[in-house]
Formats: structure tokens, C-alpha cells, sequence
């Protein structure tokens, strides 16, 4: 599967990859409602990502250092701020930032952009967490590393 797949392109089965939101702009704009020109990021990208960074495997680990039901909320507050700590440091690799910024320069060249996250279960009938997660800056050491 691509890494990035552009609106128009997504396809009801690219819906498991790109999330719900996603998808319905993608609708929207094959019907020629006026959404801006986007693309989507898979899940593919992440889940390579997690991979190639080391990042699953430390993830793991550190989700198993407790039984989830036995921790107290600080415990588990501890836990998530160290995995997001892992998340901010570590690096990106070279073919996976190529991957995923060749089609975005392609696409947008190096016009500003904006970024909407819109996860693959974020708003389904088994759940709802959309806007729960904190958004970040991209700092400009990031920036760089996208624009090869």
C-alpha cells in the first residue's frame, strides 16, 4: 500500500488506512464538493514508523512494566509522557522521511501546509476520541528533514 494517497484517490477500501474523516473529504472531493487539495498519510507510514525507529519495541515494554488494571493514574500518566518523549526523539529514518515528503513536494512544492490527524478508529461506532490528542508544533530541525 501507498504511504500517501491523495484525496481523490482513497477508495472505501483505503477507509481502514486513512480514517473516517479522511475518507469523507476524499468523497466529498471525487463529487466536486470545494475541499482544499490534500492527500493522506496511511497508517502504513506510522506502522513503519514504529518499526524501523525501534519505537514498538519500547512502546512494548514499557506498557508491560505494570498490569494495566493495578496502576494507580499517576502511574499510567508517568507512562504515557514517557512515550511520548519517545515519540518527539526519535529520529526519522531517511527512506521513510523520502517516502512520505516526495509526494507532499510533489503535490504542494513548498507551499505552507496543514496538518489534520484523523485516526482510523477516532469517530466509529465501537468508539470516539476525536481531539483528545495534543497537537505539536513541527519544529524547524523536523521541517528540514522533510524537505530533503
Amino acid at each position: 500500500m501507498s504511504l500517501v494517497i491523495p484525496f481523490e484517490d482513497v477508495t472505501e477500501a483505503d477507509r481502514p488506512c486513512v480514517g473516517g474523516k479522511a475518507y469523507a473529504l476524499s468523497i466529498m472531493a471525487r463529487t466536486g464538493a470545494k475541499v482544499p487539495s490534500g492527500v493522506c498519510v496511511t497508517v502504513d507510514a506510522y506502522r513503519q514508523y514504529v518499526r524501523l525507529s525501534g519505537l514498538a519495541d519500547r512502546i512494548r515494554l514499557e506498557l508491560s512494566r505494570n498490569r494495566f488494571a493495578d496502576m494507580r493514574w499517576e502511574e499510567i500518566w508517568d507512562a504515557a509522557l514517557r512515550i511520548s518523549n519517545m515519540f518527539l526523539t526519535a529520529p526519522l529514518s531517511q527512506p521513510l522521511s523520502r517516502a512520505i515528503s516526495e509526494p507532499l513536494l510533489q503535490r504542494f512544492g513548498e507551499a505552507a501546509v496543514v496538518v489534520r490527524s484523523s485516526a482510523p478508529d477516532e469517530d466509529s461506532s465501537r468508539a470516539s476520541f476525536a481531539g483528545l490528542h495534543e497537537h505539536r508544533s513541527i519544529s524547524g530541525a523536523m521541517r528540514r528533514s522533510w524537505t530533503m
